[in-house]
């Protein structure tokens, strides 16, 4: 035992004997060692004072515009949020038709360029983050920002108060505000939800079934459109109160824009034509939109207790899910019904957008 015992203990007692070493030698020695601060908050600058692409891609430009305008996405989770922010990351590319785009974890930049409106959020431009040394004016720029996972909550507790005078300050230089959300046909949001999060058991530590998680998932997207986190959801339909169904509904109405998943691309027109972007076709035909009867890659969607299909073949499961999404249902409708005029964007109306079509299948929404 001792054999194989003493060259650990010996590495052990080298490596504390560097480190003591290390820890006494002279300030002189120590700076030697260090490597030297990059310029602009330890991040290289390219020529047009701007930060390298971060994972969220490139966050400013050199554009600036005679009218500014800024647009919010609320980007709940699995509504094809991520599909528009891809997008709007392509309205980056050369030649540029954004001044910059905030990503979630970057909602600071934008507070800063507001900082009178935003006090709370203690702003401040961070260049490493932002993606440069020097802010943008908002007077000349036309901006966007996602407010996704917990930033959902910062666009709801203080983005939300401020938004008559955001909207006031942008319309005194003949910019705009241009607020939007996109919601999803409910039975697919939920499945969708449990495979990518599936839930487990509290008392095994095992994946739940998804029959019987159904009643827990009531109300899913009503709970995200006044909430940040999944913990603030409460099962349920209630039909008033702090999460209620008509304040769900009241909130709904307050974004310019409402999308769906299935008519991705209607919606990507309709911003484009709101925040003042010229016709791009190209930008927004391979955007992928995702189909409601979507099977995942393989080929079938699968989750513990079946396929969407299979839930909907069964006449109790099928009765459990319908009881389950007739809340959102009714947000569902609402979306649909305030989709872009189609007749204005026929060439971006997709296959998948069939409006109408769950409408009439849903007379209760």
């Amino acid at each position: 035992m001792e054999e194989f015992a003493a060259p650990c203990w010996r590495d052990w007692l080298a490596r504390r004997a560097a480190f003591r070493a290390a820890s006494s030698m002279p300030a002189s020695q120590l700076a030697k060692r260090k490597k030297p601060p990059k310029p602009g908050q330890s991040i290289v600058l390219r020529r047009n004072q701007t930060a390298q692409p971060s994972k969220f891609g490139q966050r400013l430009s050199t554009l600036r515009v005679p009218a500014p305008s800024l647009l919010l996405l609320y980007h709940i989770e699995k509504t094809g949020g991520s599909s528009v922010f891809r997008w709007l990351q392509r309205q980056m590319r050369e030649p540029p038709r954004l001044s910059a785009l905030f990503a979630y974890g970057q909602t600071s930049c934008f507070f800063a360029m507001h900082a009178d409106l935003f006090p709370k959020m203690a702003p401040r431009w961070r260049a490493k983050m932002c993606g440069g040394e020097e802010m943008p004016d908002w007077r000349t720029a036309r901006v966007a920002v996602q407010f996704h996972a917990y930033s959902k909550g910062f666009f709801n507790d203080h983005v939300l108060p401020v938004l008559p005078q955001l909207r006031a300050r942008y319309a005194a230089l003949g910019g705009r505000v241009v607020t939007t959300t996109m919601l999803r046909e409910p039975a697919s949001y939920l499945f969708s939800k449990y495979i990518m999060w599936p839930p487990h058991d509290k008392s095994t530590g095992h994946v739940m079934e998804l029959p019987r998680w159904l009643p827990q998932a009531e109300g899913l997207q009503r709970t995200a459109l006044l909430k940040a986190g999944p913990r603030a959801h409460t099962p349920g339909c209630p039909a008033s109160g702090p999460t209620g169904l008509e304040e769900s509904r009241a909130r709904l109405r307050t974004f310019d824009l409402v999308g769906v998943t299935s008519c991705l691309t209607l919606l990507l027109a309709a911003l484009e034509q709101a925040v003042g972007l010229p016709p791009d076709v190209a930008r927004i035909s391979n955007v992928y939109a995702r189909p409601q009867g979507w099977r995942g890659k393989s080929g079938m969607e699968v989750a513990s207790g079946g396929t969407l299909e299979s839930l909907r073949a069964n006449a109790t499961t099928r009765a459990m899910l319908e009881r389950v999404t007739r809340c959102d249902d009714t947000l569902y409708a609402d979306a649909l019904r305030r989709l872009p005029p189609r007749a204005a964007f026929a060439s971006h109306t997709n296959a998948t957008c069939t409006a109408d079509a769950w409408l009439a299948t849903h007379p209760h929404a």
